[in-house]
Order: C-alpha cells, then sequence, then structure tokens
C-alpha cells in the first residue's frame, strides 16, 4: 500500500520477481477493503507492505484499525517510511498493531527479501549473488530483451555504466553524448524508451525532450529522466517538458529494472542472440576484490556493489576509471572559477557529486554536494573546501594504486615526438576550432591525439575526454594548460 504510484508499482514489481503475488492499494480505505476481501473469500494475504506517510488514513492508523477489526487474524505488516527505521520504531512503539517491521526508502530489493524471509519464517526465491542473480538476469533478459533503447548522457563513465545494466537486460542501447544528439537520433530511428540526463552540455535534458515531442511519432513515446534531484519543483519542471517518470542516480538496480518494466510493455523480438554476461562468477576472485575494496575509506561497499550486481572486480573498475577520468576536478574547478565560468566548474561539482554516490564513495559525495551548494551561492568557494575534495580524490587514488591492477590502460610519457613543429601546428589548428565551438573538433583531436600522448601523457587524454563531451570551454583552458607547461607547445 502506497499512495504514490511509481514506489506502489516498483514494490510490486520486486515482489513480482521473488516469486510472490500480490495486490495493491493508494491508500488506507482500499487496503482495509482489499483486506476484508481477502478473508470474506477464505483467501486471506500472508502479508501487508504498507507506506506510512499518506493523504488521509495513513500506514500505522491503517495498521492500527486493522488488527482492531481482525485482531490476532491480522496479516502481519511491514512498515515502509523515508523517514528511518528508528523514527518508525518510535512511533509504533505504544500502538497496537500488527507492524513487526520496518523498511526505510528507497527499498533494496536484498533489505525487502531479508525482511519477508523473516516475518514469513520461510524461504523465499532469493535475488542475490551468483545463482540466483543468474536467475535474476535470465528474468530480465526474457522481459526486456530486443527493446530498443537510447541513452542520453554526456559523462563516459556514467554512459559505461548505464550500457552495462541494459546489456544485462537483453536491450539494445544507442548513446547520445547531449540533448541536440538525441532529437538528432530521434529524427532517424524510433526507439521504444528514451532515458534522459539532466544537465548536459550543447542542450539540456528538459529542451531535448521539448524538441522531441514535437517531433512525428514521438508525442507519446516514453521518456524517463535520469536525475540525481529530490526536489519536487525539478521533478515537476521534467513532466511540465513532457517527460513520464524518473531514475534516480545513483541508479539502483532493481528499482532500475521495475521502471523500465513497467514502460517497455510490447512482446520483445524473437531471435536476437543473448548479451554478453561481464560480471566474473568465479567466487574466490569475487572474494577476494571484496576484501579490497572494503579497506577504501569512505566506500560504502554494500552500496556501490548495488550498481554492479554484487560484482566486485567490476566495482574496482568502475571506481579506477572514476580516477582516470576525475583525478583533475579540483584544478579544473579553480581554472574555471579563475575565468568567470561558474556554472561549469558547479557541472563539474555536480558530476563528481553523482558519480560518487553512484559508486558509494559516501565521503567524497558529501564534499562535493558542499562545493556544489557552494557555487550555487555568491562569492567564491572557501579554499578549505577544494582542499577537502582534493583530499578525497587523493585517498581514493592512493587506495587504488596500491590495490588495483592496472585494469585500464595508461598513457606512457616518451622523450621525444617525431615532428614537435607539426604538433604546435596542428594545436593552433585545434585551439581555433574550440574557440569556434565546430563539432568537427573532435575528429581533427583524434588525428593529433596519438602525438599529443607522447608528449603530454595525461594530460592529453583529460583534453580528449573534454572535446568528446563538446565542453569546448574547458578544453581550451585544458589546451592552454598544455601549452603554458611544455614550452616545445608554445
Amino acid at each position: 500500500m502506497d499512495d504514490n504510484t511509481s514506489a506502489r508499482d516498483i514494490l510490486h514489481d520486486m515482489l513480482e520477481t521473488m516469486g510472490l503475488q500480490g495486490e495493491s492499494a493508494p491508500g488506507g480505505e482500499q487496503a482495509m477493503d482489499l483486506v476484508r476481501n481477502g478473508f470474506d473469500a477464505g483467501t486471506p494475504y500472508d502479508l501487508i507492505l504498507m507506506d506510512w506517510q499518506m493523504q488521509g488514513m495513513d500506514g500505522i492508523a491503517c495498521a492500527q484499525a486493522l488488527r482492531r477489526d481482525w485482531g490476532q487474524r491480522c496479516p502481519p505488516v511491514i512498515l515502509v517510511s523515508a523517514s528511518g527505521t528508528d523514527v518508525a520504531e518510535e512511533s509504533i512503539a505504544d500502538r497496537h498493531t500488527s507492524i513487526c517491521h520496518s523498511l526505510t526508502k528507497p527499498v533494496q530489493m536484498s533489505r525487502l527479501h531479508e525482511a519477508i524471509a523473516q516475518v514469513l519464517g520461510k524461504p523465499i526465491l532469493e535475488p542475490t549473488w551468483h545463482g540466483a542473480r543468474q536467475r535474476g538476469q535470465e528474468s530480465r533478459r526474457d522481459s526486456l530483451r530486443g527493446f530498443r533503447v537510447l541513452l542520453v548522457e554526456d559523462n563516459p563513465l556514467n554512459q559505461e555504466l548505464a550500457l552495462e545494466l541494459l546489456d544485462e537486460m537483453g536491450i539494445v542501447a544507442d548513446v547520445a553524448e547531449n540533448g541536440a544528439s538525441a532529437v538528432a537520433a530521434a529524427q532517424d530511428t524510433r526507439y521504444d524508451l528514451i532515458l534522459m540526463d539532466m544537465q548536459m552540455p550543447v542542450m539540456d535534458g528538459l529542451e531535448s525532450t521539448r524538441r522531441i515531442r514535437q517531433l512525428a511519432g514521438w508525442e507519446t513515446a516514453p521518456i524517463l529522466a535520469m536525475t540525481a534531484s529530490v526536489f519536487a519543483e525539478d521533478r515537476e519542471r521534467c513532466l511540465a517538458s513532457g517527460m513520464n517518470d524518473f531514475v534516480a542516480k545513483p541508479i539502483d538496480t532493481d528499482v532500475f529494472h521495475a521502471i523500465l518494466t513497467r514502460w517497455l510493455r510490447r512482446p520483445s523480438l524473437p531471435g536476437l542472440p543473448d548479451p554478453v554476461l561481464h560480471a566474473s562468477h568465479d567466487l574466490a576472485a569475487q572474494a577476494h576484490a571484496q576484501r579490497r575494496l572494503a579497506s577504501i575509506p569512505g566506500l560504502d561497499l554494500d552500496k556501490g556493489l548495488k550498481v554492479t550486481n554484487r560484482d566486485a572486480t567490476r566495482l574496482l573498475q568502475y571506481l579506477d576509471r572514476l580516477h582516470t577520468d576525475h583525478a583533475q576536478d579540483v584544478h579544473l574547478v579553480s581554472q574555471l572559477l579563475a575565468v568567470g565560468q561558474r556554472s561549469d566548474a558547479r557541472r563539474v561539482a555536480h558530476t563528481l557529486k553523482g558519480l560518487a554516490g553512484t559508486f558509494g564513495l559516501t565521503d567524497m559525495q558529501r564534499v562535493a554536494a558542499e562545493l556544489e551548494t557552494a557555487l550555487l551561492a555568491e562569492g567564491a568557494p572557501s579554499s578549505g573546501l577544494l582542499q577537502r575534495l582534493q583530499a578525497e580524490l587523493e585517498t581514493m587514488a592512493a587506495s587504488l594504486g596500491n590495490q588495483l591492477p592496472n585494469t585500464m590502460p595508461r598513457v606512457t610519457m616518451h622523450a621525444e615526438v617525431a615532428d614537435w613543429a607539426e604538433l604546435r601546428g596542428e594545436l593552433v589548428k585545434l585551439r581555433s576550432k574550440l574557440e569556434a565551438a565546430e563539432l568537427t573538433s573532435a575528429r581533427d583531436y583524434e588525428v593529433l591525439r596519438p602525438a599529443l600522448e607522447a608528449a603530454v601523457g595525461e594530460a592529453a587524454r583529460t583534453l580528449g575526454r573534454q572535446i568528446e563531451e563538446y565542453e569546448f570551454d574547458v578544453a581550451l583552458l585544458t589546451l592552454t594548460d598544455i601549452q603554458s607547461q611544455h614550452l616545445r607547445l608554445r
């Protein structure tokens, strides 16, 4: 029972993945009618999942009424609340109800499974690592296999994570790196669903959605916002632009699957090959990786493993990629502020906050969120705040350097470049295109990339990533920094 349709549907879908059947109600009065009908038909419910805070009769009041009407025959109740289990337990301490357990929103599949098994006192289908995990993946491939989705996301690491999850569900996905590219893709291809990030360069998710809705055949197709915002006004703006639903960041794999299942209802396409599963099934390797992860300061291991379906080796690879792509973010924020690009600096902090939250780096997420908030206000953020975020990045880097095998190829610095004069000339051309924000900058960069990587190493990869993400103003700063530090490139 929940008055929020999305939350109610997600819980219902989670129960189905455990092999449980149930009915749902939007409020206390309707729930009491369903319980009464169950007793009248001789098929009483075994369990009730009850939201606490609802309009009209709240969950605790409904549980009291059910206990009053049905006494010892009343089914056990699990109370679901966004206020935390301690607050919930205090509120029901002096009330006569059949509430025997409480869960905190957002509900995690593993916690829900444990609570139901404990309350019912018998085993149920276990959607956890290894054998049951494989069953869950097979079920997900069967239900969603063959659908085609457009993923609109500017951050490469977020792209990789979402594509992994979609691939495991058997979904065919294309990627657009900004809102303008998404509009172009929607003109050329009829997708079953679009996953739309909100904050992107060139064109944001709101404007992209408005333009897509104007295209023929896109009037009602599902477009889901991918957002870390918890503010009602932001979500209302998404709905007003033409979006249908939300996928919260950081992504919870079970909730993600439930939302996609709700919007992708047509029969799947036959004859498509099964996707490749990337997760390792070597339990010894998984245990070894989990021990390494457990020693990383500030990492919420359970939260991080949620996004990789409990694949510890994959989580290590994601963290290494996070370090590779974002080690210079504090320096980049300082550069942007120095030239008055405050909104771009805030976007850097916002992206880092989202990625840290996705992979369970709770301390880094908190500090990045403080920086994003500071950049929304007037004045410069304190140097202490920037130093704290830099310390979080350095702590993660040290942990990964000590613990992680080299999962991503690193650029080796070479002493000599074949033709420094030619490289200088190519950089002059690249600078001109970046200043004009020409989309062909990415193509031109690919031509000079091997020579530039040989000359400056990691800085060239940072420049390439920024150009790929159409962050031309930021790329100009990076290019200036490269040339100022390397006399032979001036």
